[in-house]
């Protein structure tokens, strides 16, 4: 019964998500990627929509956590490398709670709706977990990757450093 309510109004739900989603980055940022449709113009609005979605129709499913995962991969990927703090990264994933229930409003108050909901929410907070997971992951690839950068470069440092005092040495 939810499920089908929910499904009715997924665009909507859709719409309040991403915009939600978006508020995490600075103003300017979040209004192009609103405004900008093409993939490859706005790489971040998109894979958010496109993920949104996925993930969406997994939780309204009862999907797998392989298909949560591939709701949640792009986006998480992304806020990985933006620094962005853990909490404000997989934020988002929490605020499809309050979408919902706002979209909603007083058809909560139905029979039976309130035990499925709270079931919805309890995959919800899965998801969270899954994004956590992957957040995680991608932090550590992205600090491995930097710290390889380092050391391919620490020997061309040194060398440079070293020749610059052997010319500054008199004689």
């Amino acid at each position: 019964m939810l499920r089908d309510e929910l499904k009715r109004r997924t665009d909507r739900i859709l719409g309040r998500w991403v915009e939600d989603s978006l508020a995490a980055y600075p103003a300017e940022a979040s209004a192009a990627w609103t405004r900008e449709r093409d993939p490859f113009a706005n790489p971040v609005g998109h894979s958010l929509r496109v993920g949104t979605q996925v993930l969406l129709e997994a939780l309204l499913d009862g999907a797998d956590a392989e298909a949560t995962k591939r709701g949640l991969d792009e986006i998480v990927r992304i806020r990985a490398v933006q620094q962005m703090s853990p909490s404000v990264a997989i934020g988002f994933v929490f605020r499809l709670k309050h979408v919902i229930r706002a979209e909603l409003g007083e058809a909560l108050d139905g029979p039976g709706l309130r035990a499925e909901l709270t079931e919805l929410e309890a995959r919800i907070d899965a998801a969270a977990l899954v994004a956590f997971d992957l957040f995680v992951e991608y932090r550590e690839r992205v600090t491995t990757l930097r710290i390889n950068e380092l050391k391919k470069n620490i020997p061309w440092v040194v060398t440079r450093t070293n020749r610059a005092v052997v010319e500054r040495e008199p004689g």
